[in-house]
């Protein structure tokens, strides 16, 4: 199913019908957000295309629940390797299929894949803000997002990025400790 650049913003639970559905092509679009529960029914699913979009995170059972998936693109998206993404070093050492393009989108981290992060330790400690934490769920019934305001999603993300910023900053700190320098002014 061909659906790139549609501007799309949110993936939810409109594919579950869709059974027999082989390849879907979600890139160069606008989506920031997708259910963990979009893909679930998509068994038979084997090429999946987020290349070029908003996202920067994706929900931890997203990809578990496609035994057939052969091929993930995931490049050009600005994903931020911090805790919420803890999830996917362990499934990609499961997973038989190929993932193309996973760079963090922070400067400090930018070249670095999601598992360099990982393997190398910058992430010291992962604990998430309690405000940050989202219901991700797909009722029964179609749910129309289209009309949501664009204040909520903004305000999330501005959000998120003062929460990466200061635990950014955090790493850092401890990076630098002893050399005489204090980065963490940097970011406030």
């Amino acid at each position: 199913m061909h659906l790139e650049a549609n501007r799309i913003t949110r993936v939810n639970c409109s594919f579950n019908r869709l059974l027999n559905l082989r390849k879907l092509y979600l890139n160069n679009n606008h989506i920031s957000s997708i259910s963990h529960a979009a893909f679930s029914h998509l068994k038979k699913l084997q090429f999946l295309h987020l290349n070029k979009n908003n996202l920067s995170s994706l929900p931890k059972r997203l990809l578990a629940e496609l035994p057939k998936l052969k091929y993930v693109f995931l490049s050009h998206n600005p994903w931020n390797c911090d805790c919420k993404m803890l999830w996917f070093p362990t499934w990609i050492a499961t997973y038989e299929g190929a993932v193309e393009g996973m760079q963090c989108a922070f400067t400090v981290l930018h070249n670095q894949t999601l598992l360099d992060v990982f393997t190398h330790g910058e992430l010291i400690s992962c604990s998430v803000p309690p405000g940050l934490a989202s219901a991700d769920r797909c009722e029964e019934t179609d749910v129309n997002t289209a009309g949501m305001p664009h204040a909520i999603s903004d305000k999330l993300l501005w959000i998120t990025l003062a929460w990466c910023a200061w635990h950014l900053a955090e790493i850092l700190d401890k990076s630098f400790s002893g050399h005489g320098s204090d980065v963490s002014a940097f970011f406030l």
